[in-house]
């Protein structure tokens, strides 16, 4: 039998993006999905991926045999986008990097997500155990799923998407004035991080880094689904 490798593809349309996520889900997010062809090599995966411990999506594909990440002497020439034909499983912490989006065919699930502008895509489930924490705007920080459940989702800043969290919380950080945005910051404040409207997902993501995640769970008044 054939040992799997990495293979590598050339960057993506506008076309192929919206062939990924399927008309019905394209035609709601024109906007998001225009920006997110930029040139970059595609590396895909071609079986499921799982992998454990915390991970970035520029080291997702790491230990895929044929994988050698781009070098240049400029930073857009390391910059690459990755695919997966299967399902991902992380059992820590996974963080999407901005140029390193991720795109799935299949089901997505961490033990938290965390986003600062970069773009993950299922076509299937987005789940974690704690929380999922986004920062968007007009650079990216798009989350795409058929369906996405997690305890707490946070989607910080702008950014042009609906996610509907099936079983816990939706804070939506793009409107200061939400009580539940409002009742984060006050929490965030409490445990000593970032706590402005603008440095919320910061905060967040300090608890996730330093295993303080569920102090935050606690406050906020939910329960990771961690067993």
């Amino acid at each position: 039998m054939t040992e799997l490798a990495i293979e590598i593809r050339e960057p993506l349309d506008l076309p192929m993006v919206q062939g990924f996520v399927g008309e019905e889900a394209a035609d709601g997010l024109d906007d998001a999905l225009e920006k997110l062809p930029n040139g970059a090599t595609v590396f895909a995966w071609l079986d499921d991926l799982r992998i454990e411990g915390d991970i970035s999506s520029k080291e997702l594909l790491a230990r895929c045999p044929g994988f050698v990440a781009p070098t240049g002497e400029q930073p857009w020439d390391n910059y690459f986008t990755i695919f997966v034909r299967g399902n991902v499983e992380i059992t820590g912490v996974l963080e999407v990097n901005q140029y390193y989006d991720v795109y799935v065919r299949g089901n997505v699930r961490a033990r938290s997500i965390l986003s600062h502008t970069g773009n993950l895509l299922a076509t299937g489930s987005v789940t974690a155990d704690e929380v999922m924490a986004f920062e968007c705007n007009e650079e990216g920080g798009l989350l795409h799923g058929a369906s996405c459940d997690v305890p707490v989702l946070c989607h910080f800043g702008g950014g042009d998407w609906v996610v509907d969290n099936q079983n816990g919380k939706t804070i939506h950080g793009e409107v200061w004035d939400d009580p539940d945005f409002v009742a984060l910051l006050e929490v965030l404040k409490g445990l000593g991080v970032g706590s402005t409207p603008r440095d919320a997902f910061r905060g967040v993501r300090e608890l996730v880094r330093s295993g303080r995640i569920n102090e935050l769970l606690r406050a906020l008044g939910v329960a990771s689904r961690q067993t």
